[in-house]
């Protein structure tokens, strides 16, 4: 038999001289009020005032300001101009760093664009890891306003002050340029200070996280450093920075801040194209041995070879006061290498350079995707900085899962947010899997399955029916229970089956056969079965002329139930061999006067 297919508030009015005139008297002192009001606003006009500050329109913005952790600095943030020298441009806001080098500035939620931040010693800032004023009293560092806004902490350390002046040097005052060509001068900015002062901490070829970050990677514990990793950056930034400040230091020959900052000005004036020029400060650089340098000031002669220490012995100083943050394990932390007077940059290397990233989704209608850190030129197609860190992601729409992140046919990354560097023009293709829906009818029939939900377009899928017992595997439907168009005619009757996945969502249905019931003898009686929404099968026995119906049996004999219309299959004690039969008799000549057939007696009560 075929299986039947089925695819699952008033203010009182005004009224009369009366009320009118009761209502005029009722607002004389309100009228009064007003007047004073307006008077107060006219006499506090003369410009000596200034507005009220609206806290809702500002945000809380944190970072940290290290060489050893500066305290009670003052922090100003400026948006970044290239039509300026320096790259300082309008003041936007201003803060302090706390006892614990903490920055906290109150940003206006509004702002946006890349932001210069300038951090100054003054006559009460504290080197925390020296406990004497420090003696770089000037760091800066650059925050985009939109991460910063959402919780991305910025840092200001010696290097990534060097960074930003170095790229001051190549772009500030040349005007009107790009966002991309900004983002690329700091990013190639930072490759200078890397290659030169980074002493072989700051590229680490064995950490997946790429070169440290100097504008974004944390120089002190913070209390997310919860991972190992997290830590050993922490850790070879922080070295970093120490040790340029006491490399500086030792070429100086003095602990004055005079005579550090100026020759530390000079180092990094020097770098602005890439290489150190002066002979002697570049032998100095290359010579210096910073592991075992004093660092400045440290009142227990600490050397930069004491970083570890020192980090794990400030935690509670800079606020950390989570437990899961452990303390830096011993480790292989010593400097690789001296500095280098040449970083393999060139001036107009570090002036910036542009290229160009296109996304594009397959299929097309399978997901949204979006880039960071670009200019949008047109849809899905960006400006980028050469260098710079950027970020794609893709979401998939209903009925596709993101697959992955491909270039010319060779895989990227297997995550749908991809943050990598740019190097030059990009054409990336995120690619999606299509949905494969797959039901039973009746849902009791069985387990179809093709071992997985979504599949890439193109891919071979096998489909395996797996029938309950009870039941035989009919047929592949679609959802108007026809042939689904991915299978040529009679293919969608096998079991396993096999076809191509489509570009699109697919549904598919597994039809089943009841076939745990023999077929009466159509002279005694017909069976009919019917499913419910949950798959339940129930049998109807409808006996012809002169029979009736006795009861149901199975394959060994043993009576089921009695029950004629609408009896329930105990689906759970079906087995391979299961057989249900509907047993009919002969009704007696007067039917009327009999009642039920007694087996046991063979004779009608």
């Amino acid at each position: 038999m075929r299986p039947e297919i089925i695819v699952n508030p008033s203010l009182p009015r005004l009224d009369g001289k009366a009320t009118f005139g009761r209502s005029l008297s009722f607002l004389k002192p309100l009228i009064v009020l007003l007047c004073l009001l307006l008077f107060t606003a006219c006499s506090s006009s003369d410009g000596d005032s200034t507005p009220a500050e609206n806290p809702a329109d500002t945000q809380t913005v944190a970072g940290n300001a290290t060489k050893g952790p500066l305290a009670n600095a003052d922090v100003t943030v400026f948006a970044l101009d290239t039509g300026s020298e320096d790259l300082l441009g309008t003041e936007i806001a201003s803060g302090v760093t706390d006892s614990q080098a903490k920055i906290a500035v109150d940003l206006p939620v509004d702002t946006e664009g890349l932001l210069v931040v300038r951090v100054t010693a003054n006559e009460d800032t504290t080197d925390l890891t020296t406990g004497q004023p420090p003696v770089l009293t000037r760091l800066s560092t650059i925050a985009e306003a939109s991460e910063w806004l959402a919780g991305q902490p910025v840092y200001a350390t010696p290097l990534s002050h060097m960074a930003v002046q170095i790229a001051a040097s190549n772009i500030g005052g040349g005007g009107d340029i790009s966002n991309a060509q900004i983002r690329s001068s700091l990013a190639r900015a930072q490759r200078v200070v890397r290659n030169t002062v980074g002493f072989g901490l700051l590229d680490d070829a064995t950490d997946e996280n790429g070169p440290i970050d100097l504008f974004r990677t944390a120089p002190v514990l913070t209390n997310d450093a919860v991972e190992a990793s997290a830590r050993q950056r922490t850790l070879r930034y922080r070295k970093a920075s120490e040790a340029i400040a006491a490399v500086i230091a030792n070429i100086s020959g003095s602990t004055e801040t005079t005579a550090i900052e100026t020759l530390f000005d000079s180092l990094t004036d020097d770098l602005a194209d890439g290489r150190v020029d002066d002979t002697d400060l570049a032998n100095s650089l290359e010579t210096a041995q910073p592991e075992s340098l004093p660092i400045p000031n440290a009142p227990d002669n600490q050397t930069v070879g004491d970083t570890l220490t020192i980090i794990n012995t400030e935690r509670t100083a800079v606020g950390v006061d989570n437990d899961e943050v452990e303390n830096l394990a011993a480790a292989d932390d010593e400097i690789s290498q001296s500095g280098t007077a040449d970083s393999g940059l060139t001036s107009a290397d570090i002036a910036g350079e542009v290229a160009e990233v296109s996304l594009e989704a397959a299929p097309g209608a399978a997901g949204n995707l979006a880039l960071t850190g670009g200019e949008a030129k047109e849809p899905l197609v960006f400006e980028v900085g050469v260098d710079d860190e950027i970020t794609v992601t893709a979401s998939a729409t209903e009925g596709f899962a993101f697959s992955r992140w491909t270039e010319s046919d060779v895989q990227q990354s297997l995550q749908s947010s991809y943050t990598f560097t740019v190097e030059g023009d990009t054409a990336l293709i995120a690619e999606f899997a299509a949905s494969l829906g797959i039901q039973a009818d009746p849902p009791t029939g069985g387990s179809p399955s093709a071992g997985q939900g979504f599949f890439d377009p193109g891919t071979s899928v096998t489909l395996a029916a797996n029938a309950a017992p009870g039941f035989e595997f009919f047929a592949w439907v679609d959802g108007n229970g026809e042939r689904p168009g991915v299978f040529a005619e009679n293919e969608n009757l096998l079991t396993p089956a096999t076809f191509t996945m489509p570009d699109t969502p697919l549904n598919l249905i597994a039809v089943y056969e009841f076939i745990a019931l023999t077929e009466p003898d159509t002279e005694q009686g017909e069976v009919t079965r019917t499913f419910d929404e949950n798959g339940n099968v129930f049998l109807t026995a409808t006996p012809q002329a002169g029979f009736v119906f006795a009861q149901w049996v199975d394959q060994d004999g043993v009576i089921l139930g009695t029950q004629r219309e609408d009896f329930q299959v105990d689906l759970a004690g079906l087995d391979a061999e299961s057989v249900i039969t509907a047993e009919f008799v002969e009704a007696p000549a007067q039917t009327a006067a009999w009642g039920q057939f007694n087996w046991g007696e063979a004779t009608w009560q």
